[in-house]
């Protein structure tokens, strides 16, 4: 491995040498653009460059979002040739004052290429000019690209009144927004969701995403942001990571921005909310609430996508409200951002599922009944202080998060050799609840088991990270430090009536009453420190040597302990769950021994590192090519101990590991930054747990037995991904396509045995090879005709899991391979027509196909199709009401049984309409009208197919009234 890790350096080296420097300049001198009022930069300015006697010698024009080293909106000089003597810099703008800068006489260091000079702060000209009226008539461009942005113009985009920010990131294209408010462009997940260029509760998207309006936002832009090292340094680091902008309009930058909604409806539906914001250039600040016992935060007459596998089991009720605050010096010598929010929830999820289970000697069938209670309460806050001075950028981020809990659930399930379908759903769930076996379960039944559970618990987690960028003044080199520590406190006590009998087998029961007192980790301590030194050569060449040292400390206690062998406490006693004896020595003669441990890890690592970047050419305005080219060889030494003791186990076990975990990536654009290729790889490795090379045996879980392997190896990913894109401004056509590929070396699979008689299962992890997945997707959107009021938007998708598992049904023999491919692919397609009056219509359709096949005998290949059709409507009708619907039918076939071929129509629909001067929305929602969507949902995969049934409420009706308050103050001079 070591010898891999030096061979590679000298090719590296000549890699990045070839690439280097054709198209370079060689030393510059820069500084940014700004207006003296708002400090937001300025585009388009003359900066001439003169000697001292005001003879031009240079001149250039800065574009806009133009960025040199580590200034926006920059102007620069190429100085190579040039004397060392004074010289003076004069800019000029439409609208603002001719300013003159001097620049006293300097020489460049060794490997110094660019050298800040100054920033310049434009004032604004003071002009009278009177307009005559002109009316302009254009169509509105709905995407649009900027270099390597791809911004959508909100106003393009026709919504329903009172719409939030959540309805019209639905309607971009090729943009998925999940159920959980994570986002999806063109297949790439969106890591970061910001508000004018800033974190906004960064973790909680649905925040901006449900209470944002959409009429404040001027646009959405997706691209690739750098981090905050970057920002600082004016070069890339590799930091940057995917983000959704969302970017206010102008008139909404400055001011306050207020909404609240009252809404109830059938079923006693309710939503309370409110959300204020007050933004400045430089301030902000924002604070929500909000109460429903919705569970799900889909509107009608947007996209449509309501289909029953999309339901969310149980019933919520939701408390939750926070605050946020940011403050942005506007010199930019310091900012501070933060947020606190504080959730409590209630939660009843009921459900019922009915399985087949597939094994190689034949299929198992299995019921099961759940009801589950939560009740759990979260505090959560972080925050972030950022310091700049000319040398040194800081930044500190302390965050604390609080919780406790307090869940009850019931349990019932019954393993079948024979299909309970048959019988009646009702008898069936009453004789696994009942403590007699009738003639029913002696008959078909392997086993059944009901189980009754209290888990009561909290948990604190607090972390301070702290990271420093230091330019040492050696060229353009720069130091970065960084340091973070983490600690958090776990405690939960699970109490448990558990009985498992054998219908089948004479009856034989095992009743269970435990009391689990889980108090680990209590404590979980976690440091990490480093630096980097990066060397800055010629051509945008960076060599970055690294070292990171890493320390983990982990106690973990675990104790069982059986009520059940105490007099009074067994299944016919009268001591309810929850409840313990009032004597500790009493406690302490049920511990379980062989099933409680107490463990304590330690595990530190050194990690050596060698980056090395380059880029083409510095960053300017998006035009022309611009290649990057950046590796990272990162060569790690881990060294594990873990003491652990179970009943008469008292032992020390020690591991090391050295791991080379490579990574490389190529970036270019071209053609004006409207076409580019982004291509990745990267390796992983990852080691088994600790307690994997002690013999264990648990068997607190009759049904579940599990064994540890303590020949286990290291596993070993590789990733390697593809992205392309091609876009046209002028014809509004945009494609992109995502492909990636992904192996495992030595995955750990949980192989089990299963008896087939009681139903119990022996796991045992196993390393197996053939794990690996490949896929992608493709996307493409353009308009059909010239006004461009008819749209296409079209996807196509495709990826293929090969999953390797190890099973067996003898009891006494190894489990054998079973290796299950998965095939899924298909399309979606979008048309859309906007009239000119405020009436949007469109058709969608979407299918998808799914294949499983297995080698292993006895495996019935399954194919299966779920597609969808309808119609999306929007329309401004008389009395100025807005009316929005979707129409969708919903199709299942391949499944094998006619229950699971199923045809869903789903119509949804809302009717709203303005008062009081357009600040007042009153509307009125329609979910389901026709009352045909089903709370059951079917899952297909290799290990089984299962019909489950929720507790949900898909029809209901609901009046909604909402007031929107936006205060601008008048404009100063110079804004």
């Amino acid at each position: 491995m070591r010898k891999t890790f030096f061979n590679t350096l000298p090719i590296l080296a000549a890699i990045l040498l070839a690439l280097a420097c054709p198209e370079t300049m060689g030393q510059v001198i820069y500084g940014g653009i700004f207006n003296s009022v708002t400090r937001q930069r300025i585009s388009n300015v003359k900066v001439e460059l003169m000697d001292k006697h005001y003879v031009t010698l240079d001149s250039m024009r800065n574009p806009k979002n133009n960025r040199i080293a580590d200034r926006p909106s920059a102007w620069f000089f190429d100085m190579e040739n040039r004397l060392a003597q004074p010289y003076i810099l004069r800019f000029k703008a439409e609208g603002y004052e001719t300013q003159d800068v001097p620049v006293d006489s300097f020489t460049f260091r060794r490997r110094e290429t660019a050298r800040f000079i100054a920033d310049v702060y434009m004032e604004k000209a003071i002009k009278h000019k009177t307009l005559e009226e002109v009316t302009v008539k254009a169509t509105k461009i709905k995407i649009y690209t900027r270099g390597d942005t791809v911004a959508y113009n909100a106003d393009a985009f026709q919504l329903a009144e009172g719409s939030m920010l959540d309805a019209l990131i639905r309607q971009l294209p090729g943009v998925e927004l999940k159920d959980d408010g994570r986002i999806l462009v063109n297949g790439r997940y969106v890591e970061n969701l910001l508000l004018n260029g800033e974190d906004f509760f960064k973790g909680e998207p649905s925040v901006m995403l449900e209470n944002l309006p959409a009429y404040a936002v001027k646009d959405v832009k997706v691209y690739d942001k750098d981090g905050e090292l970057s920002e600082f340094l004016g070069k890339k680091t590799g930091d940057e990571e995917l983000v959704m902008d969302v970017r206010l309009k102008r008139e909404y930058s400055v001011g306050w921005l207020a909404n609240a909604e009252g809404a109830y409806g059938t079923e006693e539906r309710y939503r309370a909310r409110l959300f204020g914001l007050r933004f400045t250039p430089h301030t902000r600040f924002s604070a929500f609430a909000n109460f429903n016992n919705m569970n799900e935060n889909r509107q009608p007459g947007y996209n449509g996508e309501w289909s029953p596998a999309q339901l969310t089991g149980g019933l919520r009720s939701n408390k939750n409200f926070g605050v946020n605050y940011m403050v942005n010096e506007k010199d930019g010598k310091y900012k501070l951002s933060g947020s606190a929010s504080y959730l409590h929830y209630d939660t009843d999820v009921r459900s019922q599922t009915t399985g087949v289970n597939f094994l190689p000697d034949g299929d198992t069938y299995s019921k099961e009944a759940h009801e589950q209670f939560y009740c759990q309460t979260w505090f959560n806050t972080s925050h972030t202080f950022q310091f700049t001075w000319d040398k040194v950028f800081l930044n500190l981020q302390p965050s604390f998060n609080w919780g406790k809990w307090d869940d009850r659930n019931t349990y019932l399930s019954g393993t079948f050799n024979t299909d309970p379908e048959p019988y009646a759903s009702g008898n069936l769930l009453d004789s696994l609840a009942s403590p007699e076996a009738g003639d029913l379960m002696r008959r078909i039944a392997i086993n059944r088991s009901k189980t009754a559970q209290n888990n009561k618990g909290n948990k604190t987690d607090a972390a301070f990270n702290a990271y420093s960028a230091i330019k040492t003044g050696i060229a353009n080199d720069n130091l970065n430090l960084y340091a973070n520590v983490r600690y958090s406190d776990y405690e939960q006590r699970w109490y448990e009536h558990y009985r498992l009998d054998y219908p089948a087998g004479g009856g034989q029961t095992d009743y269970r009453n435990k009391y689990t007192n889980d108090d680990g980790p209590i404590r979980n301590l976690n440091l990490n420190t480093g630096g980097e030194y990066w060397l800055w050569f010629p051509c945008n060449l960076a060599i970055v040597p690294g070292y990171n040292y890493h320390w983990h400390d982990h106690t973990k206690r675990y104790e069982l302990y059986r009520l059940d062998e105490l007099a009074g406490w067994e299944e016919d006693g009268d001591h309810p769950l929850g409840m313990l004896p009032s004597e500790a020595e009493l406690l302490q003669q049920t511990l379980d021994a062989p099933n409680s441990y107490w463990s304590y890890l330690t595990d530190y690592s050194h990690r050596g590192s060698l980056y090395a970047k380059w880029e083409g050419r510095p960053r300017t305005s998006g035009e022309g090519t611009w290649w990057y080219v950046e590796t990272r060889l990162p060569l790690m030494y881990v060294w594990q101990t873990l003491d652990y003791q179970r009943e008469r186990l008292d032992t020390t076990v020690s591991r090391r590991h050295v791991m080379f975990e490579p990574s490389f990536r190529v970036y270019g654009r071209w053609h004006n930054y409207q076409r580019g290729i982004d291509i990745r790889y990267n390796k992983s490795v990852s080691f088994p747990s600790m307690t994997s090379f002690i013999y264990i045996r648990s068997t607190d879980d009759p049904l579940n037995i599990r064994l540890s392997n303590t020949g286990l190896k290291n596993s070993h990913q590789h990733n390697v991904s593809v992205y392309y894109y091609l876009n046209s401004n002028r014809k509004q056509h945009h494609f992109s396509t995502y492909w990636s590929y992904s192996i495992t070396q030595d995955a750990v699979a949980q192989g089990y045995v299963y008896d087939k008689t009681t139903g119990v299962r022996t796991y045992r992890p196993e390393n197996v090879n053939g794990n690996y997945n490949i896929g992608g997707n493709v996307n493409y959107s353009m308009p059909l005709d010239k006004a461009r009021r008819l749209t296409l938007n079209s996807g196509l998708w495709s990826r293929l899991y090969n999953s390797v598992d190890l099973i067996s049904v003898t009891d006494g023999m190894a489990p054998a391979r079973s290796t299950v491919q998965t095939y899924n692919s298909g399309g979606s397609l979008n048309m859309e027509y906007a009239f000119p009056k405020d009436v949007r219509v469109g058709v969608k359709a979407r299918c998808t196909w799914n294949h499983l096949s297995s080698g292993r005998e006895n495996f019935t290949t399954l194919n299966t199709y779920d597609y969808n059709y309808g119609l999306i409507a929007q329309a401004k009708l008389p009395w100025d009401l807005q009316f929005n619907t979707d129409l969708t039918l919903y199709s299942r076939r391949g499944y094998g049984e006619s229950g699971m071929n199923t045809d869903d129509i789903v119509w949804n629909a809302t009717l709203s309409k303005k008062l009081l001067k357009k600040r007042v929305t009153l509307s009125l929602d329609g979910f389901d009208i026709l009352g045909q969507l089903s709370n059951v949902t079917q899952t297909l995969n290799g290990q089984g197919r299962y019909e489950t049934w929720r507790n949900v409420i898909p029809s209901y009706a609901m009046l909604r009234l909402t007031y929107n308050l936006d205060i601008k103050p008048a404009k100063r001079r110079g804004e």
